[in-house]
């Protein structure tokens, strides 16, 4: 009986050891992202009246500081690169918890891939993992099954393999995080594309239903904070699908909301401002932007 006593009891020193040791990489992990933006979401200093959402079209095609100075209003961009609308939901409905519900949100539209299944637009667990600390977001890791309940607990549930690499990320070479949460593509030799005339009909058949429901939490949470929702749709280098806007209208009650670049703009058919087929150089950016300053005003 002793015996079993005395092991027992080491058993627990060293697991108690370790458990401390484990939580030291669990704690350091946000230290190592360059993108804290979600943290100080979770921290509550993201009180700005107009907050920018959306994927990539939404970090890389609008500049908040631009926005900002045209509009006199504060504005900060949560756009995150490859994100579904369903993580825009998710931010959205963080960034009332802990902060000031903004004035105006603007929602940067994929088109044609919103409510699509698409291996690009994910939901991004992996700006959830390094801020695991947080109880709310190892309960929403939890709710998502990324995690299990007995990361409540202990750190060595929680830990990531990647914790254990102490070394700071870097951001994406050519991309400009900007004070304002913009990521900013330099103006770099672009890539060999040809502007697309082609079009084809949009089928609502495709669409997927947990991104529907986010769509229209989105509008709800909106609604409930009288927060001025607007829909953004960036330009691609190809020719405008109506046919999804058309789709699109049916899903939003005022038809006035919708910010859409102008189709008869030749510069959008300009490759010096495209990186890609759908994201912008910082020139194109700069130029999106004024468009939607000039429909703000």
């Amino acid at each position: 009986m002793k015996q079993f006593s005395k092991h027992i009891t080491i058993f627990f020193v060293l697991f108690f050891i370790v458990e401390k040791g484990i939580c030291f990489f669990v704690n350091n992990a946000p230290k190592k992202e360059f993108d804290n933006r979600l943290e100080l979401v979770l921290n509550g200093k993201i009180n700005k009246e107009v907050i920018i959402l959306g994927s990539s079209r939404g970090a890389n095609n609008i500049s908040a500081k631009q926005l900002e100075d045209s509009i006199n209003q504060s504005v900060y961009n949560l756009s995150y690169l490859g994100s579904d609308v369903t993580f825009h939901e998710f931010i959205l409905k963080t960034l009332i918890k802990y902060n000031k519900p903004p004035k105006k949100v603007l929602l940067v539209i994929d088109n044609i891939f919103e409510f699509k299944q698409n291996s690009s637009l994910l939901f991004r667990d992996d700006k959830l993992f390094p801020l695991k600390n947080y109880d709310y977001i190892n309960d929403e890791l939890i709710r998502r099954k990324k995690k299990n309940i007995l990361s409540r607990m202990f750190c060595l549930s929680k830990v990531n393999r990647e914790d254990f690499n102490l070394k700071k990320r870097k951001i994406q070479d050519g991309y400009i995080l900007t004070s304002h949460g913009s990521f900013l593509l330099e103006l770099k030799k672009q890539g060999v594309f040809n502007y697309s005339n082609k079009s084809f009909d949009y089928d609502a058949k495709e669409e997927n239903g947990s991104k529907l429901e986010a769509f229209k939490n989105i509008q709800k949470l909106c609604d409930k904070q009288r927060i001025e929702l607007f829909y953004v749709f960036p330009p691609n280098y190809k020719i405008f699908n109506n046919s999804f806007l058309i789709r699109f209208k049916q899903l939003i009650p005022d038809k006035k909301q919708v910010i859409l670049f102008d189709t008869t703009d030749v510069r959008y058919k300009n490759i010096k401002y495209f990186k890609d087929e759908t994201h912008l150089f910082n020139n194109g950016a700069a130029l999106f932007t004024s468009e939607i300053s000039d429909y703000l005003n």
